[in-house]
C-alpha cells in the first residue's frame, strides 16, 4: 500500500524534528517550577537565573521549591514596592535557600534588620556574590558570614550599619574582594581594622559614604 505524503506532512515533521532537537539542548535547563511573579530565564553566562523584581515576596517560602540548579536568585524591588518579608524562621541557621549550585544571592528591598547566626552556611560551597543592600541591617557580626569562602563580592549599601565590619567579622570570607558600605549611617572609620588603603572613593560628608572598599591580603 502506497502512503502518500504531501508537503504539509512534511513540513509538520521537519518541525516536529526541530523541536525535538531544540529541546535536547535545552536538556539542563528545563524548569521544574517558577515562583509566581517572577521570571524564570538563563542569564548571559548560560546560568538559570530567577528574578523577583517587584516586591511581596516572602522569604523563604515563596522560593522553597526552586530547580536545585539555580545559579542565581534575584529577590528586589523599588521604591514604593511592597517590601519584600521575611519569615522569622529565617533567623535560625540555615533556612535561606539551600542550593550546591548558587552562585549569586541578591535580597534587597525588606525590613531585615539582622540576620541570625550562619545564615548562609548550606550556600557556602558555591555563593560568588551575596547583595544585602537596601535593607534595614544595623549590625553584622562574624556568624552571619560563616564557612562563606568562595564569596567575592559582598554589597550592603542603604542599610542602617553604624560602624565598620571588622576583619574578625569577615575572617571567613577569604576570597573576598568588594565590600560597598554606600548611604550607611557610618560616621568614623578609624577604628575600622580594614586598610583603609583600600578605600578607593571616600566624600567627605556628615555620613560616610564609602563606594568600594578592597580588603587587604
Amino acid at each position: 500500500m502506497r502512503i502518500l505524503v504531501t508537503k504539509a506532512t512534511k513540513v509538520i515533521m521537519h518541525v516536529q524534528v526541530l523541536i525535538v532537537l531544540i529541546l535536547a539542548n535545552m536538556g539542563g535547563f528545563a524548569w521544574g517550577s517558577c515562583p509566581k511573579r517572577c521570571l524564570c530565564d538563563i542569564d548571559e553566562f548560560g546560568r538559570k537565573r530567577v528574578s523577583c523584581l517587584n516586591g511581596g515576596m516572602v522569604v523563604p517560602d515563596d522560593i522553597s521549591m526552586l530547580d536545585a540548579d539555580t545559579k542565581v536568585i534575584i529577590i528586589t524591588g523599588f521604591d514604593g514596592s511592597r517590601p519584600n518579608l521575611v519569615n522569622p524562621s529565617i533567623r535560625h541557621p540555615n533556612q535561606w535557600p539551600s542550593s550546591r549550585y548558587l552562585e549569586e544571592f541578591h535580597f534587597c528591598y525588606s525590613e531585615l534588620d539582622t540576620l541570625g547566626d550562619r545564615p548562609f552556611f548550606q550556600l557556602s560551597e558555591s555563593l560568588l556574590l551575596l547583595n544585602l543592600s537596601h535593607n534595614a541591617i544595623t549590625t553584622i557580626s562574624e556568624g552571619n558570614f560563616f564557612n562563606l569562602t568562595k564569596v567575592e563580592g559582598l554589597y550592603m549599601d542603604y542599610n542602617q550599619l553604624t560602624s565598620m565590619p571588622s576583619m574578625a567579622t569577615l575572617r571567613y570570607m577569604t576570597s573576598l574582594k568588594a565590600l560597598t558600605l554606600s548611604f550607611n549611617h557610618i560616621r568614623d572609620i578609624s577604628h575600622s581594622d580594614i586598610d583603609t588603603r583600600y578605600i578607593y572613593r571616600l566624600r567627605p560628608r556628615a555620613e560616610v559614604e564609602v563606594r568600594f572598599w578592597k580588603i587587604s591580603r
